[in-house]
């Protein structure tokens, strides 16, 4: 029987229609990660959670109109949003951080929320990962760090997607992050992050 089960799911994985799988397996496991190279500015971070974390400073991540190195998520190559960030404090007693207006703080361990499109920030003591994550840079549960002294570094690590990343091969999508989930203009849309780079 166990046998049969594991054919079965095998002659899936390599029928044509399934071909879509192993291309969200990727992106999945890309989106476990930041890393990028050059900046400008004097900012220093780090974090373990979005409920542990200090930072000082303000940077534009990136050179000439957000042109930087390395990898965001899903966003490969030299175009690389946020294009500024500023931050200060640390959590959980306040702390606050904003990427091209996008905005995610804590105050005495209650998590802040606001965007662009809300008319006023939200408040909560268990905010949702996939809220957190929307049009914003980093992860309720990343690790990492950043160092800006002139020229820059920032990089992190997401365990919540990679565990994203190993349930997707059980076809379980826990951040409800696949493209064919997606509308197009949701942020994590492959499509989308093309037009963001631009030409």
């Amino acid at each position: 029987m166990r046998a049969g089960a594991g054919l079965v799911l095998a002659a899936g994985l390599l029928l044509p229609g399934c071909a879509g799988y192993w291309e969200h397996r990727g992106l999945d496991l890309m989106d476990s990660w930041r890393f990028r190279v050059l900046g400008v500015g004097f900012h220093a971070s780090v974090r373990a959670t979005h409920f542990l974390q200090a930072g000082l400073g303000m940077g534009i991540p990136g050179l000439m109109e957000g042109n930087g190195i390395g990898m965001v998520g899903r966003q490969v190559g030299l175009r690389l949003n946020p294009t500024f960030i500023a931050e200060a404090g640390l959590a959980p007693l306040a702390h606050v951080r904003t990427a091209d207006g996008t905005v995610r703080g804590i105050v005495l361990g209650r998590t802040s929320f606001y965007e662009h499109a809300m008319p006023e920030p939200s408040w909560t003591f268990a905010p949702s990962p996939i809220a957190y994550r929307r049009v914003y840079d980093r992860g309720l549960f990343e690790v990492g760090g950043s160092l800006y002294w002139i020229l820059g570094l920032d990089f992190g690590f997401d365990p919540l997607e990679f565990a994203d990343f190993i349930l997707g091969f059980a076809t379980l999508d826990i951040m409800s992050d696949d493209p064919s989930r997606l509308p197009e203009d949701h942020p994590q849309s492959r499509d989308h992050h093309e037009q963001d780079r631009g030409p």
